[in-house]
């Protein structure tokens, strides 16, 4: 009986995936209409940098933020892939 009920447990668990946050902080803390302004791009298009971007012009919107967390012990750990993934979807 406890061999069913412990099964049935790990089963419930492992069924819980990964959650994620996200914040984006725009330079005049508001919200800025920018998709209005131009088009929707798509997150794969989005270019991602450590570093900033020297050879041609842009204009900051904000800063982004997200958080990826795993909700159980039995999901992998969060990679840097699943962070990018994360900051191309907010960004987009």
């Amino acid at each position: 009986m406890w061999k069913i009920i412990l099964i049935c447990s790990l089963l419930m668990l492992s069924a819980c995936a990964t959650w994620s946050t996200s914040n984006v902080k725009t330079v005049n803390n508001s919200q800025t209409n920018a998709a209005s302004s131009t088009k929707q791009i798509l997150p794969q298009d989005v270019l991602l940098s450590e570093t900033d971007i020297g050879d041609r012009k842009y204009k900051v919107l904000g800063d982004i933020e997200v958080t990826v967390r795993k909700t159980t012990i039995f999901n992998r750990d969060p990679t840097q892939e699943m962070v990018n993934e994360e900051l191309r979807k907010k960004a987009a």
